[in-house]
């Protein structure tokens, strides 16, 4: 989990305990985090994209990866990771080019002054949607697992 934007943590660890999962929280800072054998924080250093390069050199396939930064999402699915985004998208080889490519175009608008919005607010099926995909990637990944045994 990129843990320094992850607005869900609690939730993922009560997820991640129903299914007998080890969460892997990143960031670069120490952050407050539960006691658990399975709970594992690892801090990188400060360096740009340090969070993000250690879970790509970390990740395997199947691995499920929780991020709202596309550049992350895409390096991920690349490596044949799950990636869930905190509004409940998951992010495929099939969807991450456009929304790459809308995210190029934002930021083009942005410093061409025509936008000046950021990101939607949150709103509260967010959570219940991030929750919903979560809970059903991970019922296919163990589906997958299952039948290659």
């Amino acid at each position: 989990m990129d843990g320094d934007g992850c607005p869900y943590k609690e939730d993922i660890y009560k997820v991640a305990k129903r299914y007998a999962l080890d969460v892997f929280m990143v960031c670069n800072h120490e952050m407050r985090i539960p006691r658990a054998s399975w709970i594992k924080p690892v801090i990188v250093g400060r360096e740009f994209d340090a969070v993000d390069d250690w879970i790509v050199e970390h990740i395997v396939p199947q691995d499920i990866v929780i991020t709202n930064d596309l550049l992350l999402s895409k390096r991920c699915v690349d490596k044949e990771a799950a990636v869930l985004d905190t509004r409940g998208r998951e992010i495929t080889s099939e969807t991450i080019g456009e929304l790459l490519a809308t995210r190029e175009i934002m930021y083009e608008l942005r410093q061409m002054g025509e936008m000046k919005l950021g990101p939607k607010p949150a709103q509260p099926r967010y959570r219940s949607d991030f929750l919903s995909h979560l809970d059903e990637m991970i019922n296919r990944i163990n589906r997958a697992k299952a039948s290659k045994s």
